[in-house]
């Protein structure tokens, strides 16, 4: 009983993860449609740069 009791909680701690990740990515995708994403290095051009560039 302890060992079903146990993967129980295991399970839903592994649901809690994955609830979380799904809202991680959420958020990702919101803030790259919305143009709030970009790279931790400051001496890098902004994408909206290189667009321009290749356009």
């Amino acid at each position: 009983m302890d060992t079903l009791l146990g993967n129980e909680q295991k399970a839903k701690k592994l649901c809690d993860v994955i609830g979380n990740i799904d809202i991680m990515k959420h958020s990702i995708l919101a803030r790259a449609f919305r143009g709030e994403l970009s790279t931790n290095n400051s001496d890098e051009e902004s994408a909206l740069e290189l667009l321009k560039e290749v356009l």
